[in-house]
């Protein structure tokens, strides 16, 4: 067996060290990004980029002291507020298609199509508030319920014109506005009950 070359072997060894040293080594990394103690010790902290010291600082109650900034928190007080506003936008919301709902009554909802006949003819209030209740004021619920009173009286025998003289003995009611409720009771709420009822009524005439 032919004996290795031992000037051969050590120029082998020299260019292995050699390419060792020709391939760049690589910084160990640096800390993160992140507010840290300022090292110039003014007490505050200062904002580490990454790579170079910034010339952002802030107090050591306003940002983190490692790891990234992050934003500031909300307090209760503003979370219950803006919980407030939510609730309060949506019954506004709400009340808002209801009310858009039993204006335009898309399904047909008879008891809305009468109360709709006599509100265009009359001046019916959506709700009295709450200072004044529904049988102190002339209201929406007010006409919904005389509307089923007229009905179910009419469907018992009772005429017409005796519907009026009972609608009228309310006082928030009045003549006029009772002949119209009458009219359009028996129109859109009880059809079959129709030769009770007297085209003059329908604007309380």
């Amino acid at each position: 067996m032919d004996q290795e070359d031992p000037e051969k072997r050590i120029g082998e060894l020299e260019r292995q060290l050699a390419d060792t040293r020709a391939v760049p080594q690589q910084p160990p990394p640096g800390p993160p990004a992140a507010w840290y103690p300022d090292p110039s010790g003014s007490g505050r902290l200062r904002y580490f980029d990454g790579n170079v010291w910034t010339d952002s600082y802030s107090d050591p109650s306003a940002a983190q002291p490692t790891g990234s900034q992050r934003p500031a928190r909300m307090s209760m007080r503003a979370r219950l507020r803006l919980a407030m506003f939510a609730v309060v936008g949506s019954l506004i919301l709400a009340g808002a298609i209801y009310g858009l709902y039993e204006r335009f009554n898309p399904f047909h909802v008879p008891e809305l199509t009468y109360a709709n006949h006599v509100g265009d003819s009359t001046n019916v209030r959506t709700s009295c508030g709450r200072s004044t209740s529904d049988d102190e004021c002339f209201s929406e619920g007010k006409v919904k319920s005389w509307g089923r009173r007229i009905c179910s009286d009419l469907r018992r025998g009772a005429t017409g014109v005796e519907q009026i003289a009972t609608a009228s003995a309310d006082p928030v009611v009045g003549r006029a506005n009772a002949e119209i409720m009458v009219y359009w009771a028996i129109t859109d709420l009880c059809s079959d009950q129709m030769p009770k009822r007297q085209d003059q009524w329908k604007n309380g005439h």
